[in-house]
C-alpha cells in the first residue's frame, strides 16, 4: 500500500477515540481499571487491523471471512456430535448422582469393560471439536477486526455496521444450532441462550437509538460469549483426552464417588446454562442503565 494511503490511517489514540464515540463506552473508559480486558483487546485490535489493512483486505471482506469460519466451525461441531452419537449411551451408565433431567443429564460412571471400543470415535470427536472451536475463536476475532479495519482506514459506513451485525446473528445461530443438533446442548436451554444473545444486542441497539451513547459494558457482549464457549469446549476436550489416553483419576468419596474428568465431560452444556443466565442479567443491566439516564434527561427537560 502506498505510503500516502498509510498516512491516512488513524493513530492508536484516534482509533480509541473513534471506538468510544461509536460504542458509547465513555463510562468504561472512565473506569478503565475495572475493564482491563477491554483495553488490552482494543490495543490488540488496532495491531490486528493494521495487519489486515496491509494485506489489502476491506472491512466487508473481513466480515465475509468471519461468517465463513463460523459456518465451518458449526459444520465441525455437527461432525463431532455425530462421531460421539454411538458413545453417548456408554458415557452415562449407572448414574450415582442425578440432577433434575429438565436441567442437566445424569452424571454416571464409565463402564468397567468394553470402553476401548469407543476410543476411536472419541478421539475423532475430540479433534473435530478442537478445530471447530479454534475456528470459532478465529471467527470472533475477525468479527471484531472488520470494524477495526473500517475505523483504522476511515472507511466506516452505516450500511457496513448494519451488515456486520446481521452477519453476527447468523454466525451465532449457526454455532448454537450446531451445538443443539450435535447433542452438546439441550434444545430448550440452547434456544433460551440464543434468545439472550439477541436480546443483549437488541437492548444495546435500542439504548443507542434513543440517543443514549454511554451504553453499559456487560459480560453478555459477544467477545465474552465466545471466550466462555471456547473455555467450556477446552475443558470438555480434556475430559475426552483423559478417556482416550487412560488417565481416568477416580475419587472414591462415600457420598459421591466420581472420576475427575466426569466433572467437565459436559462442560459445554453447563457453561451454556451459565451463559444464558449471564446474558439475561446483562439485558437487565442495560435496561436499568437506560432507565437511569432517560430519567435524568426527563428531569432536565422539566
Amino acid at each position: 500500500m502506498p505510503k500516502s494511503e498509510k498516512e491516512k490511517w488513524l493513530s492508536y489514540k484516534e482509533f480509541l477515540g473513534a471506538w468510544i464515540k461509536e460504542h458509547g463506552a465513555q463510562e468504561a473508559v472512565d473506569q478503565a481499571g475495572k475493564e482491563p480486558f477491554l483495553f488490552k483487546w482494543l490495543g490488540f485490535a488496532y495491531k490486528g487491523a493494521r495487519a489486515l489493512a496491509r494485506m489489502g483486505l476491506s472491512p466487508n471482506q473481513v466480515s465475509y471471512l468471519a461468517i465463513f469460519t463460523s459456518f465451518l466451525a458449526a459444520a465441525l461441531i455437527l461432525l463431532a456430535g455425530w462421531a460421539l452419537a454411538p458413545v453417548t449411551p456408554a458415557l452415562l451408565v449407572q448414574p450415582v448422582f442425578t440432577w433434575p433431567e429438565m436441567f442437566f443429564p445424569p452424571m454416571g460412571f464409565l463402564p468397567a469393560v468394553g470402553y476401548d471400543t469407543f476410543k476411536p470415535q472419541i478421539l475423532t470427536a475430540t479433534l473435530l471439536l478442537f478445530f471447530a472451536f479454534a475456528l470459532f475463536l478465529l471467527s470472533g476475532l475477525l468479527d471484531q477486526l472488520d470494524g477495526a479495519v473500517a475505523r483504522l482506514t476511515r472507511n466506516q459506513s452505516q450500511w457496513g455496521s448494519v451488515f456486520d451485525q446481521v452477519l453476527d446473528k447468523y454466525a451465532d445461530a449457526a454455532v448454537v444450532g450446531a451445538l443443539i443438533l450435535a447433542g452438546f446442548v439441550d434444545i430448550f436451554w440452547g434456544l433460551l441462550t440464543f434468545f439472550g444473545f439477541v436480546m443483549v444486542d437488541y437492548a444495546r441497539a435500542r439504548h443507542q437509538a434513543d440517543g443514549l451513547h454511554q451504553v453499559k459494558v456487560t459480560r453478555g457482549e459477544r467477545p465474552y460469549r465466545i471466550l466462555l464457549y471456547s473455555t467450556a469446549a477446552g475443558m470438555q476436550i480434556l475430559s475426552y483426552l483423559a478417556i482416550v489416553f487412560d488417565v481416568e483419576i477416580f475419587v472414591p468419596l462415600a457420598i459421591f464417588p466420581f472420576f475427575v474428568h466426569q466433572l467437565t465431560m459436559e462442560a459445554i452444556r453447563y457453561f451454556n446454562f451459565l451463559l444464558m443466565i449471564i446474558c439475561h442479567i446483562s439485558v437487565i443491566q442495560i435496561v436499568s442503565h437506560a432507565k437511569k439516564h432517560l430519567s435524568k434527561r426527563t428531569s432536565t427537560r422539566r
